[in-house]
């Protein structure tokens, strides 16, 4: 909830900063963005300030990476964001050392060329469709290999 409400604050300001002020319609009948802010609870208006504020004090190329990923975000279908939600609240109830170590593991992945990428996604597939029983003994042959190593 928090962070639609975040998404669409940073939006607003952002937009209204970068327009430059000229005489338009007349807006539809309906609360104006000060009544709507006045109906957040005052905490989470408090939160909504002070990411506003870190945004604010992003440099340009964050701002623009953040601003882009809110594009992005923005073209995903609901099932797509449900998907992402659920996958970032596992990540979340995580404990430190596995969060860490996924995040180890991302990094290295970003390093990758992109044809080992794709050679490591062609091998995963494979592991995927290969029989139960004959992915498991070649999953405990890796790991004592890894223990090994």
């Amino acid at each position: 909830m928090i962070a639609r409400h975040l998404i669409a604050l940073l939006l607003l300001l952002t937009v209204a900063a970068a327009l430059p002020a000229v005489a338009s319609e007349p807006a539809p009948a309906g609360p104006s963005v000060e009544e709507q802010w006045q109906q957040i609870p005052a905490e989470e208006r408090a939160l909504l300030l002070k990411a506003y504020h870190r945004f604010q004090g992003l440099d340009a190329a964050e701002r623009d990476r953040v601003l882009r990923n809110f594009r992005r975000w923005q073209t995903l279908s609901p099932k797509e964001r449900r998907f992402i939600r659920n996958n970032f609240e596992r990540f979340r109830k995580m404990p430190p050392w596995r969060r860490r170590a996924i995040l180890h593991r991302y990094r290295a992945w970003q390093k990758l060329e992109p044809a080992e990428r794709a050679a490591l996604r062609a091998r995963f597939r494979e592991l995927k469709q290969m029989n139960p029983v004959k992915r498991k003994r070649l999953l405990r042959k890796y790991r004592k290999w890894k223990r090994r190593q």
